[in-house]
Formats: structure tokens, sequence, C-alpha cells
């Protein structure tokens, strides 16, 4: 499970928790849609529409009709991890 929110966590741009309690392996399979980024929109003549929304689950839905998880947004605290400053090393 731990593979898995690391996963999803790339996927969707934010740290996930793992709160199921499930220790172990699991061989898995989701399919879903990834949406589109920087999609083009319709010129100001009208002359070419945008294209139209890809047929398929977002990353939400098949993760709760696939694999019966749910994934719920809340706000807690999470471990970061700042740097104030950076030099290179001094040679010896």
């Amino acid at each position: 499970m731990d593979e898995l929110c690391w996963t999803l966590s790339l996927i969707i741009g934010r740290p996930l928790v793992d709160e199921t309690g499930l220790k172990g392996y699991y061989d898995y399979s989701l399919e879903f849609v990834m949406p589109e980024y920087g999609r083009p929109f319709a010129t100001e003549l009208g002359d070419s529409p945008p294209p139209p929304e890809p047929e398929g689950s977002s990353i939400f839905t098949a993760v709760r009709e696939q694999l019966g998880l749910k994934l719920d947004g809340q706000k807690r605290p999470v471990e970061v991890f700042v740097i104030d400053s950076i030099q290179r090393p001094s040679v010896n």
C-alpha cells in the first residue's frame, strides 16, 4: 500500500497517507484516463473547437471502483524539508 500511495501521489500531485491498515504486497491493475494539460482552446474565429473529453474513468473514480479504496481530501500536517542555503564544499 505504501508503494501505491507513493505512485498515486506522483500522479495526482498531492501527498497521500495510507490509512487502510493493509500490510504486505498486492497484485492489482488500475485503468484510468490522464487529464490533458494545455488543451488548445477554440480560436477567436471559432473555426476549431476544443477536442472532446477522453472517455474513461478519472484516477479518483478508478481507485474507488476498481480497487475499492477511497481518496479522501483532508488537511493535515505533512513533513517537508526546507533548504535555506547551499554551498559547494571547500577543497581540502
